[in-house]
């Protein structure tokens, strides 16, 4: 993230807070947008109660210049608009992104993150997830399934990430249902939750976007994160793709957790293999901003807001 702070935001704070704060920014990988008077006002506190290593860190810290790119895509904290603890949570606590079924999806969704460093267009910025996901600064959530990801946003929101969890989560979803264009009705509450609007009016263009106006959250334009996988993929395992359901004929759409010898323990053994060829060749595109974005480089600039 970009920590935006001014020589004023460090009035009301004790000397050691500001040590704290500024170390927290460089150790976990964020920008500092500041003048030199306000900088010089962090260094300073870091000479007086920063240790020896927090010291070397800072030194050493070397994010390099906010470019364009970094500026328009990472999320911009302005300082003045969060308590002390509010921003501290923000700069040192890792960024998750919360799925449905942790033990077998996480790896999943690791492997495509650095499956994409290679992205011509993106892989700057897809470096820099890929970084943060091997230092432990963006994880993942457990949720057991959709019902449970409204009260755990509610949750952390109240307690571990208080107040600021729509800064530090993201949701991600199946969609469950035979159409890209069909959204699950029995999530109402939830889709209500998470982007203001109620079911009726919800549409694609509120998840197929980056400026979702609260939480940053995805559900995948397939059926669920299966059908991204062509069927060579479960034949290479032993899984039998022809005894995928007959309906409905797109396989985009098809409910393949009932592929004979497929369970979701053998999610990421589908996945291995897959490039970044693999995934964009099977991806639907959409126009963000004027530019044509696949599915995955849209989820993944996503991700990109947490970091």
């Amino acid at each position: 993230m970009i920590i935006r702070i001014t020589y004023t935001d460090l009035d009301n704070l004790a000397t050691e807070e500001i040590s704290e704060l500024y170390y927290g920014i460089a150790k976990n990988g964020h920008y500092l947008e500041c003048d030199d008077a306000t900088r010089a006002k962090l260094n300073k506190a870091v000479e007086l109660f920063g240790s020896r290593m927090q010291k070397k860190l800072i030194k050493n810290n070397h994010q390099g210049h906010l470019t364009a790119e970094i500026r328009k895509h990472l999320t911009t904290i302005v300082a003045n608009h969060y308590t002390y603890n509010e921003l501290m949570t923000i700069v040192c606590k890792p960024s998750c992104l919360m799925i449905e079924n942790l033990a077998y999806e996480s790896d999943v969704y690791r492997s495509i993150i650095g499956t994409y460093v290679v992205d011509p267009q993106y892989k700057n910025l897809f470096k820099k997830l890929d970084n943060a996901r091997k230092r432990g600064w963006l994880t993942f959530l457990h949720a057991g399934g959709f019902g449970m990801f409204e009260p755990l946003l509610n949750y952390y929101n109240q307690r571990d990430y208080k107040n600021v969890a729509n800064k530090k989560i993201a949701v991600l979803m199946d969609r469950d249902t035979v159409s890209g264009t069909i959204f699950p009705s029995k999530r109402g509450s939830l889709f209500k939750f998470l982007s203001g609007k109620q079911f009726a009016q919800l549409t694609n263009e509120d998840v197929y976007t980056l400026s979702q106006t609260d939480y940053v959250w995805h559900i995948w334009y397939k059926r669920a994160i299966e059908n991204y996988f062509p069927a060579v993929q479960f034949n290479n395992v032993g899984c039998q793709s022809h005894t995928a359901p007959v309906t409905p004929a797109d396989w985009s759409y098809k409910n393949l957790g009932k592929i004979r010898h497929y369970n979701k323990k053998r999610l990421f053994d589908i996945s291995e293999g897959m490039s970044r060829a693999s995934y964009e060749a099977n991806c639907s595109k959409f126009t963000v901003g004027g530019i044509s974005l696949s599915e995955i480089q849209l989820f993944l600039l996503k991700l990109i807001k947490l970091i």
